[in-house]
């Protein structure tokens, strides 16, 4: 696994962002799991599918999800975004945050036009923790 200078449930977060962004249900339910291993309660993970206006994560996470959102959105960030990321983030954790956006926005298209599905029943679907 890359390391990068993002914590494990600041990249699952952003993962699942990009899962719920795309509804793809193979990354959703693939990364659920690996959250609720590494301590994202199942409350935070459900934040991930509601607006930016509607989540009640602290104001970082938040500035990582509105940055996830532009970039899967745009390929760019806002000024406002910007500011917003970089009272958090380093620029070097900026990037990582560009990676793993750029990361999912791929694995998120692959998986949704080869229509790979779910390996069994028992993984969570999108929403589902």
């Amino acid at each position: 696994k890359t390391r990068l200078n993002l914590s494990v449930r600041e990249q699952e977060l952003m993962i699942l962002r990009s899962a719920h962004h795309y509804a793809c249900d193979y990354v959703w339910g693939h990364h659920v799991p690996v959250a609720l291993e590494d301590g994202v309660s199942k409350e935070d993970i459900l934040q991930t599918c509601v607006s930016l206006d509607e989540m009640s994560l602290p104001e970082n996470e938040k500035a990582l999800l509105a940055a996830t959102d532009e970039l899967l959105a745009s390929a760019n960030l806002s000024q406002t975004t910007w500011d917003a990321l970089s009272s958090h983030y380093d620029e070097g954790q900026i990037l990582d945050i560009i990676t793993v956006a750029s990361q999912y926005l791929l694995f998120n298209s692959v998986n949704n036009v080869f229509g790979i599905r779910l390996e069994n029943d028992s993984m969570p679907t999108l929403g589902q923790v």
